[in-house]
C-alpha cells in the first residue's frame, strides 16, 4: 500500500508545488500565493535562458 500523505521524514521530499498547494489547503493564502509567484518566476526565467541558449542550435 503507498501512503501519499506523507513525503518522507518530517515531510522533507514534498515538491515546492506540492507544498505551495498543500498550504491553500490550510488556508495560509499569504504563503502559498508567494510560493507561485516564485516557482513561475524561476520557470520563466529557465525557460527564456534556454530559449537564449538554443537560438543559436536551431
Amino acid at each position: 500500500m503507498v501512503r501519499r500523505d506523507k513525503a518522507g521524514p518530517l515531510n522533507w521530499t514534498v515538491s515546492m508545488s506540492m507544498y505551495s498547494y498543500q498550504q491553500f489547503g490550510f488556508g495560509n493564502y499569504g504563503l502559498a500565493s508567494a510560493m507561485s509567484y516564485t516557482i513561475f518566476a524561476v520557470i520563466a526565467v529557465v525557460t527564456f535562458l534556454q530559449f537564449r541558449l538554443m537560438r543559436d542550435k536551431i
